[in-house]
């Protein structure tokens, strides 16, 4: 597996302030462990949480392959132009191809309506652990970022 680097997984769904994108918050960390999502991906359990919702571990049963998701709620009050904007996003990222960029292999949306986005699982340390750890000096970390 390639090595993770930053200080979360990468955050592909980033997207820009605006208000339509204001109505999205959070999923509440856990609510998806124990389920599987469109009968293909297996949520096993929370890596982390942000500021967009919640990225989970999971199993694409298809493949018997580990796969992160992050899952977006969405307010039953959310405009259809920010799923709208989500779902571009998801879509332009997944063409996205370089060993710096986490891979998205999948788009869907729960039955609770949270937007989610499946991903590659990466697994290592952050680029704050290495550092820290001294596996790597000050400005080899400038050059990362």
């Amino acid at each position: 597996a390639r090595p993770m680097v930053g200080s979360h997984i990468a955050d592909v769904t980033r997207l820009r302030a605006s208000a339509e994108v204001a109505t999205l918050r959070p999923v509440t960390s856990g609510t998806l462990v124990g389920s599987t999502l469109d009968g293909r991906y297996q949520v096993d359990g929370v890596i982390g949480e942000g500021g967009m919702g919640v990225v989970y571990d999971a199993v694409q049963l298809a493949f018997d392959r580990r796969v992160a998701i992050k899952a977006i709620h969405t307010d039953t009050n959310a405009s259809e132009l920010a799923r709208q904007r989500f779902r571009l996003e998801a879509r332009a990222v997944s063409r996205l191809e370089h060993d710096h960029v986490v891979r998205v292999y999948d788009f869907g949306t729960t039955r609770e309506g949270a937007a989610f986005l499946v991903m590659e699982r990466l697994t290592g340390q952050t680029l704050r652990q290495r550092f820290v750890s001294g596996g790597i000096t000050f400005e080899q970390t400038l050059t990362l970022m």
